[in-house]
Order: C-alpha cells, then structure tokens, then sequence
C-alpha cells in the first residue's frame, strides 16, 4: 500500500485515473487528477478530476447527476497511473452511454469476428428468447450447415415487449449454456456468446463476446408509458416496426398523421445512434423497417425522403467503422429482394468503404441448416 504522497504525478501535476464498474470490471471512462482532486476523491468518496481544458477542478457527476462512487482507488507498478473502481448513478459518458469507450477501432472488430469468413454466423437465436430450438439443436445444425465459427446471440431484454426476450435474471444461465457448449465441441467449431443489444434495451451486464446492435422499435409520444404499441393498447410508447404489418400501419396512421416517410425518418434517426448507443460488433439488419413493405405496401424505397433517411444513416455510421449484417434470412426462403440491408444500401455503403458480416438471423434449426444460401448471394453483392 502505499499514500497519496507517493503517487506520481507528471511535469504537469497530473496523473491519468481510470474507473470501472466495480460490480463487472467495465471500463467507464479516462480523466485527470491533480494532487487536489486526488485528496478530494480520497475525503469524499466521489470520483473527481481535473479538467485540463477548462483548467479547474470537476465533481463527476455534480451536472448530471450520475456521481462514481469510490470502492477502492490502486495504482499500477510505476505508481503513475490509477485506477478506481466505483459503482456508477448513471451513464458515464457525457454522450449517456454507459461507457465513454465505445466508438471501435478500424479492424479491430474485423480482427475479432473474421469478417466475410463464408463458415462464420454471429447471428441466431435459441430457445433462450424467441427462437424455436435449443443451443445445443443450433450447435448441431451449424455443423451441418459446415460452420466453424458460430455466435449465440439470444435478444436482450425489453421491459416494455418482455415475450421475445431474455429476462434479465436469465442472462448467467444463458451464458453459462454458451460457454459449456464452446467447451464441449471446442475441437469442432469454435462458439461464442452474443447478445442483440435492442437500442431500446437497459445496458445489462457483461460477458458477452459481441453484440449485434438493432432497431426494432420507434418511441413514440404515447399515454401508456413504457408499454407496447398493439391494437388493445394503441396509445404505447413504443411502436415495433417489425411486429405485425396491422400495428405498422395503426403506428403510422396514429402517432405520424399518416405520413409514413415521418416514421422512416424516425427509424433511421435511431439507426444513426445504434453504435453509440448499443456498443455493439455488429450492425443488425439496417433496413428492418421494410419488413412488411413487400411490392412497396407502404412507401416506395426510391422516395427521396426515404433515401435521404437511410443514407443519413449510413454515413454516421460508416463513421463507426463497425461492420453491417447482410441479413440473408430471406433468401434461404427464396426472398432475395428480402435480404437487409437492400441491394442499393449495400453498393452505397461498399462504395464507401464499409464492412460487412454474412449472418443466418436462424431462428430454427432449418434456417441455419440452410445457411449456404448466401451462395446465391453473387448477383446481390
């Protein structure tokens, strides 16, 4: 153990403080302390810094309300650097993001998922949330399917839309599943344990090895806080954009005037944020919102409102550098027009640089046993 007097402290008088969530070793966020904002943090047990632009000392959390509240401060081996752990009030980021780390590095997650590799599927679901086989069923039909890499990645939990999701309390048991499942067949494929990170979805808890972040829903201005959007309660605040082409339409015509370009803009706004918001590896089926617009049921997909929207989209998040899901669930059905994203956002995107990941979205045993259908996929890419 060592003082506060022993820390060192740079040419500037600073040292470099790093917290993380004191229940699961998440990194929150980097600031500065001074030898002040050290003895401040050390009497009051509240995380607080220096700011080196503003050139004063800084309460974290006296704005926003979301103090860090200190278990234990120690430093590395040189003494130069610390590190807190504490259990947040809130958001760390300023951005209210859990954590202040979640914009990824160019190739990092190429590096992790092994992009474009035709035997990999980081996106099925189990029995464990809407899906109609067990893990193990999965693991058997990926084999089949001649995978050698596959991802678990089960819906995280909505509290507003609870029958399609995992429960909160069912995340250990989920990845315990995963992991002894990777450790049994780890000499014939290699699995990991995913999550689909809903942007609407509370940030539960670590251990997952990835997410795939999607937009199923629209907030909309509705009486019924925190409620679903369904026919016997049309006044929800959360519209789905994927449930059923009958609330789509209720959705549109109660909460947009019946102007469904307003809802598509509303879509892709939330579409924009997803990595921010989600953290995730992934970025999950990106026009979902043309789910039921087959033979353009509700709006034409060359509208240029509807093309001004999704491109907004894009290019935030091309920004990102986080892959997009070519989603071929749809072609396994003999639906090639189906695939997310469409086949003009693909060659938008691509002609920009943007990277992309094949995945089943397999709900059932068949679906992924059918995965080689994105050999069909010449002529869409």
């Amino acid at each position: 153990m060592i003082s506060a007097a022993q820390v060192t402290f740079d040419d500037k008088g600073l040292i470099p403080a790093v917290a993380v969530d004191a229940a699961d070793n998440t990194v929150l966020m980097m600031a500065w302390m001074n030898a002040e904002a050290l003895e401040r943090t050390l009497t009051s047990g509240l995380a607080t810094f220096w700011s080196r632009s503003r050139r004063e000392i800084w309460l974290k959390g006296a704005t926003s309300g979301n103090y860090l509240h200190v278990v234990d401060i120690t430093a590395d081996c040189d003494a130069d650097t610390l590190l807190l752990r504490v259990r947040p009030d809130g958001p760390a980021c300023h951005t209210g993001a859990r954590s202040c780390f979640f914009t990824p590095v160019a190739g990092h997650s190429a590096g992790m998922l092994w992009l474009g590799d035709p035997r990999a599927d980081y996106h099925m679901h189990t029995t464990r949330s809407d899906g109609n086989d067990s893990p193990r069923a999965m693991v058997e039909a990926a084999l089949a399917a001649g995978l050698s890499r596959m991802g678990i990645s089960d819906h995280s939990h909505t509290p507003f839309d609870p029958g399609y999701c995992m429960a909160v309390e069912d995340y250990p048991g989920y990845l315990a599943e995963v992991r002894s499942l990777a450790a049994e067949y780890a000499d014939r494929i290699e699995i990991l344990a995913g999550i689909e990170q809903d942007y609407f979805s509370p940030w539960q808890g670590a251990g997952f090895d990835y997410a795939v972040g999607s937009v199923h829903y629209v907030q909309v201005p509705g009486s019924a806080k925190g409620t679903l959007v369904t026919p016997e309660n049309p006044d929800g605040e959360f519209l789905a954009v994927d449930l059923s082409p009958e609330i789509l339409r209720l959705g549109i015509d109660r909460y947009f005037g019946g102007d469904v370009y307003a809802l598509v803009e509303a879509y892709f706004a939330l579409e924009a944020d997803v990595v921010r918001k989600t953290g995730c590896s992934i970025i999950g089926h990106f026009d979902l919102i043309k789910r039921f617009n087959r033979d353009n049921a509700f709006f034409d997909e060359t509208h240029p409102r509807y093309v001004a929207a999704w491109q907004r989209a894009a290019d935030a998040l091309l920004a990102c550098g986080v892959p997009f899901e070519i989603n071929v669930n749809a072609a396994a059905k003999g639906r090639l027009e189906e695939c997310y994203p469409s086949r003009a956002m693909v060659a938008y995107l691509k002609e920009r640089g943007a990277a992309f990941v094949y995945s089943s979205d397999a709900h059932d045993t068949v679906s992924l046993k059918a995965h080689d259908s994105r050999t069909e996929l010449a002529g869409y890419r």
